[in-house]
């Protein structure tokens, strides 16, 4: 059983080799103590499979590659075909980072020629946040947000550059569109040469009420590459906006916890303490306390001591840990959380935790009673979805089998 006060301690209650291999060499920046750390466990591992199913699964196939060589570790391509694995998923998601930053500055300036005003979510402007580089980071997609009254041109502009709209499908009727505009935050598209996804978003997240302020429709220059510079959140709320992302997926990659523990290493303890009571004054406590337990379990990012408190005294924050840390870590062999039992129902669950403001938690209520768009559903809303899986998880179906 997990136990939160070892989480504090800075004990991270990993059990093989390999987990905290990939760990290891996931934190950020690279010293002398990390690459002893990194030949240290390397030496103890004997399931190099499991080491790449874990990288694999948590999309940190750059940062590991980087830890194994900063360590004087032979190439990564040598020894196992898994560890050949692992190198040609870290030359691939270079790749794919290096073609991202370039698309997204053409994507800028192509919305921003058309009247567009819009800003970069994540993606390139986080490996500059966490890294200061690329080719470590994996970019999955492209995120862009404009105002919502803008999304219909944006989306036009993205399909004349041939990226086809792939949720809702290019197909949708009006009426699903209408849902769609209601209840998400963003149209996906993707790109059927380069593989390249976008995100467009009008808002930040599917629930308005997850994070609020007016520091979060501000906006600054990052520059990508010399001379070419985007929109982006400032600093402080996008580290909230990192923190709230990484909240709502439950922590379940250690991509996200390895930019939080790279953002926050230069952090002094007196740094945090204010993040903190920044976030607690806001209401935003929730969201970031999990994400900085994790990370100080696992990558010794310090941790404000008014978080000990929070856990002490609030047993909502207690659960989110526990989720989080289940969907994180689990049983360190690398797999889906779809592939595990209940896995993902609780995550979703956990959402009800989060915050305290009541539209928070109708806005939930409501997307998930009501909405039919999900795969899966066949045609139902979630109110079936959702009753059964709390069914399952009650013990309801073995209760009914022996009863």
């Amino acid at each position: 059983m997990l136990n939160l006060d070892a989480l504090l301690d800075g004990d991270a209650q990993i059990a093989t080799p390999e987990f905290a291999l990939v760990v290891a060499a996931t934190r950020w920046p690279n010293d002398p103590r990390r690459a002893a750390r990194i030949r240290e466990l390397a030496a103890r591992v004997t399931d190099w499979p499991r080491v790449a199913a874990i990288v694999e699964r948590h999309r940190v196939a750059g940062l590991f590659a980087a830890g194994l060589n900063h360590a004087g570790l032979p190439d990564i391509d040598a020894g196992t075909d898994a560890r050949a694995a692992i190198g040609a998923l870290a030359r691939d998601s270079a790749v794919q980072e290096l073609q991202s930053v370039f698309e997204t500055l053409h994507l800028v300036r192509m919305l921003e020629g058309a009247g567009i005003p819009v800003r970069v979510l994540k993606g390139a402007t986080a490996a500059m946040l966490a890294f200061g580089r690329y080719g470590v980071r994996y970019s999955m997609d492209i995120d862009l947000i404009v105002a919502k009254d803008q999304v219909a041109h944006a989306a036009s502009l993205l399909d004349a550059r041939g990226y086809v709209r792939i949720a809702p499908a290019a197909d949708a009727s009006a009426a699903t569109m209408r849902a769609r505009m209601a209840r998400y935050k963003d149209l996906a598209f993707e790109h059927p040469d380069s593989g390249l996804m976008i995100e467009l978003h009008w808002r930040l997240f599917q629930n308005p009420y997850l994070l609020r302020g007016d520091d979060l429709d501000a906006r600054e220059p990052m520059q990508l590459v010399p001379g070419a510079s985007v929109a982006v959140l400032p600093r402080a709320p996008a580290i909230l906006y990192l923190f709230a992302h990484g909240t709502e997926h439950g922590w379940a990659r250690l991509k996200w916890l390895a930019d939080i523990g790279a953002i926050l290493a230069a952090e002094t303890l007196a740094d945090l303490d204010q993040f903190y009571a920044r976030a607690q004054k806001r209401g935003a406590a929730r969201l970031v306390a999990a994400g900085l337990i994790l990370s100080h379990a696992l990558y010794e990012t310090a941790l404000p001591g008014a978080i000990r408190d929070d856990l002490a005294h609030d047993w909502r924050l207690r659960s989110l840990v526990r989720t989080a840390y289940a969907s994180l870590i689990g049983d360190e062999d690398g797999r889906e959380l779809e592939q595990v039992a209940h896995a993902t129902t609780r995550k979703n669950l956990s959402h009800y935790l989060i915050s305290r403001d009541p539209r928070f938690v109708i806005h939930e209520l409501r997307y998930d009673l009501l909405d039919r768009s999900a795969e899966g559903l066949k045609g139902g809303s979630r109110l079936g979805q959702v009753s059964r899986r709390l069914w399952a998880l009650s013990g309801g179906r073995h209760h009914a089998q022996n009863g």
